[in-house]
């Protein structure tokens, strides 16, 4: 299955997929992967939010290290959610971004 030049398509882009080898390959739906992404993605969120609520409701995990705990906590559910938005916004029309929106969503 080769993959058609279209217009509209973001020259760049494509440029990039023909370096990387990718945009001969037939596309899947992969929709197994992403549901299965989607779960972890969940799964990380919901965990550091556990964490920061144990950390802000228990006045025993106040102190320095906590707080670096908290922000790594943090840090980390906002990657979560960021790949989740990722995982969303991402889909076949890719190929048509131009270069603000990749730098916006991804």
């Amino acid at each position: 299955m080769e993959n058609v030049f279209e217009e509209g398509m973001n020259p760049v882009i494509i440029a990039h997929y023909n370096h990387s080898g990718k945009w001969g390959r037939p596309r899947s739906s992969a929709a197994c992967k992403t549901v299965v992404l989607l779960l972890i993605c969940v799964l990380i969120v919901l965990e550091n939010i556990t964490v920061l609520l144990a950390l802000w409701r228990n006045k025993r995990f106040h102190s320095r290290m906590y707080f670096l705990i908290g922000n790594l906590a943090l840090s980390d559910l906002l990657a979560g959610v960021a790949y989740m938005v990722n995982i969303f916004t991402s889909a076949n029309y890719s190929d048509y971004r131009c270069h603000a929106m990749f730098v916006i969503v991804g």
